[in-house]
């Protein structure tokens, strides 16, 4: 007879493919990296046996993300792949019509982006992407970097005041967990797993509206957030004339981020397997 098996989901929607279910009650237990996608199992079956589902949050190495020097000038942070343009589930392109819209070119501010180019499919090109968002030619400064980065440079693309992730959908979100390691406040959607550990203490939320995913048929009948504009300009721009109130909340962000070591997250797994 073999021993226990345990399945592991990951989802970024408000629930997940009735197909995932036969093959999940198949398992002694599901393990999830999040609440949301706790309740995303739950919005599909609501009769999953008892104690089945066990939430074991991913983890950060708070040695290796730690604080970065400040830039001079106040600079937004995002780190996401941008694969399916204006309709990707990361939210780049919110981020860069809300930080284009609301800042001139001649205020002091940049937006630094690290694009991750592995789930980009053959001629897949930033500038094609670019033209679809009509953005302004007189736009701020914003930086792109398509390279592949090992490891130990990776805490380095955290270096400035405030990482933006303005996505549809997360199982958890690694990069936000890595730049609070980095000391960074987080602004974010208030939708996905990011949620569990991303409050007002530590960033700011973006109230959002859940919309049907129609350009992906693996989503069929899957619902994710758009994140609300106007009130990401908002915090955008309360940020930039904040440093001191993202200085503060990086703090706490740090604090907080101790709890998510992958040493915790093992020590959480071997509980639930001798369990």
């Amino acid at each position: 007879a073999r021993g226990k098996f345990f399945g592991y989901c990951v989802w970024e929607g408000d629930k997940v493919p009735e197909s995932f279910l036969k093959h999940l009650l198949d398992a002694d237990g599901v393990i999830v990296p999040s609440d949301h996608v706790a309740k995303a199992l739950f919005n599909t079956f609501d009769d999953w046996p008892e104690n089945f589902i066990h939430i074991i949050h991913h983890g950060v190495d708070t040695e290796l993300f730690v604080h970065q020097p400040t830039p001079e000038v106040f600079t937004f942070i995002s780190n996401k792949g941008w694969a399916q343009g204006v309709n990707d589930r990361g939210g780049l392109q919110w981020l860069l019509k809300a930080f284009c819209a609301e800042f001139r070119k001649d205020e002091k501010v940049k937006l630094v982006v690290k694009i991750n180019t592995a789930y980009c499919p053959p001629g897949w090109n930033l500038n094609a992407e670019l033209a679809k968002l009509n953005l302004p030619v007189d736009r701020p400064d914003v930086h792109f970097s398509l390279d592949s980065v090992e490891p130990e440079v990776m805490p380095k693309l955290y270096a400035g005041d405030c990482f933006v992730s303005p996505t549809m959908a997360e199982a958890f979100s690694l990069p936000c967990a890595e730049a609070m390691a980095c000391s960074l406040p987080v602004i974010t959607t208030s939708y996905g797993g990011m949620t569990d550990y991303v409050n007002e203490g530590n960033g700011w939320l973006i109230p959002y509206t859940l919309q049907e995913v129609t350009h992906d048929v693996a989503y069929e009948g899957i619902q994710w957030a758009v994140p609300d504009l106007a009130h990401l300009r908002g915090l955008l721009r309360g940020a930039f004339e904040n440093r001191e109130a993202c200085r503060v909340k990086g703090e706490q962000a740090l604090k907080d981020v101790q709890a998510l070591t992958w040493k915790n997250s093992a020590e959480q797994l071997l509980r639930v397997i001798q369990a």
